[in-house]
């Protein structure tokens, strides 16, 4: 029913003919409304496009509002900002200048339909525009599900994510709301959480948003704590700290993880030479104080194991640590898939072996698949990755 009524609404929203309204040529400073928490799902501005020299906007009866002024473009029309000639670029703080709605209740960007507003800033710094989302709450959860989990998945291990995931949100739009130059609250991006459209939302994801809404993750003070998730731990997670530079409240032990092993992506394996692991951990290190030559004859490294949060090696007798996740990040994500690996030696060089896939901290998004699969509902998945946070209603 709801796949009928989605294609109804995008056959309406499709009618009729375009025109081109206009180009932006000059910028106006528009006051950012602060978000209240109520008993109501909460606004969210998400930026889902930066930088853009062009935008064009497109949908039914669009309505273009530049503070207090609204214009009206009845029928079927688009609206085109020329960002290049962006009069603000110099100032480094941004100006939102214009929001655009349509009372069909979507509206378009680059063949993509969303259901709430969009918004036009200048990009700080920069000759051109950032567009920014503007929805519910609960909209929003229902079209990440999609991107960041399987919609096909059981509704339990779309529910653990939907409160993950509105946890880290609101978390964001918390601390959003105490700034005074933010105009958006997150990115749609692997940095922040990753968002879908309109047609990416699914009875389930709906389901799952609708029947956890208003429940975040807090600690046992009451106080929101960001609920970190990734694809597959591999056996167990991590903590924060283990993987970036600070300790986060309410995660005080890794989790082991009996429930992934056979789903998702497999154990592997990079072999590397000395050379080049030598060359890995000097950049890692960042090392100025002594010429590559020079420590690449002296270091040698310890091999380690997949148990250890870290590795240790010796440049000159002295030795030395570092986290397994910036050896991560001098490779990249698609070299070294996960922070669950073990570094082993051999003959020609160095074996990196390893399972999983992403930071390894918070939810194991194959592990709450394989929970919900045996019958565990979505309370007892998050009380199992999460068992020092405790579920929240928070409108």
């Amino acid at each position: 029913m709801d796949r009928i009524f989605n294609l109804f609404i995008y056959l309406f929203f499709f009618l009729g003919s375009f025109v081109t309204i206009g180009t932006l040529d000059s910028y106006g400073a528009v006051r950012r409304l602060k978000y209240e928490h109520t008993k109501a799902s909460p606004s969210l501005n998400v930026r889902i496009a930066k930088n853009q020299k062009k935008l064009r906007i497109e949908g039914m009866d669009l309505r273009k509002t530049i503070g207090q002024n609204v214009k009206k473009y009845p029928g079927k029309n688009r609206i085109e900002f020329n960002c290049a000639n962006n009069k603000s670029a110099a100032k480094s703080r941004p100006i939102l200048f214009a929001s655009l709605s349509s009372p069909t209740g979507l509206i378009s960007w680059n063949k993509k339909h969303y259901r709430g507003q969009l918004k036009v800033s200048t990009a700080k710094n920069q000759n051109s525009c950032d567009l920014i989302y503007s929805t519910s709450m609960e909209n929003y959860i229902s079209a990440l599900l999609s991107k960041e989990m399987d919609p096909y998945w059981p509704v339990e291990a779309l529910k653990a994510q939907a409160v993950a995931a509105r946890t880290y949100a609101l978390d964001k739009l918390k601390k959003s709301m105490n700034s005074s130059e933010a105009i958006f609250d997150l990115e749609n991006s692997e940095k922040h959480q990753v968002h879908g459209t309109f047609f990416d939302e699914s009875p389930k994801t709906k389901r799952a948003a609708d029947e956890t809404g208003g429940y975040v993750l807090t600690a046992p003070n009451g106080k929101l704590v960001p609920a970190f998730f990734h694809s597959k731990c591999g056996g167990k997670t991590f903590r924060p700290e283990h993987v970036w530079a600070n300790r986060v409240s309410g995660y005080r032990k890794t989790i082991q993880c009996p429930y992934c092993k056979s789903h998702g992506t497999k154990n592997w394996s990079r072999w590397f030479s000395r050379n080049k692991i030598s060359n890995i951990i000097y950049k890692a290190l960042n090392n100025d104080k002594i010429s590559f030559k020079k420590f690449k004859k002296l270091f040698h490294l310890v091999p380690s194991k997949k148990t250890s949060n870290e590795i240790r090696f010796y440049v000159d007798g002295m030795m030395g640590t570092m986290k397994k996740s910036k050896i991560r990040k001098v490779l990249g994500r698609k070299i070294i898939p996960s922070n669950n690996f073990a570094i082993k030696q051999t003959k020609k060089g160095f074996r990196i072996y390893g399972a999983g896939f992403g930071h390894g901290v918070g939810l194991c998004q194959y592990g709450a698949f394989e929970m919900a699969r045996q019958g565990k509902n979505f309370k007892e998945i998050l009380a199992h990755y999460y068992p020092h946070l405790k579920l929240t209603k928070v409108y």
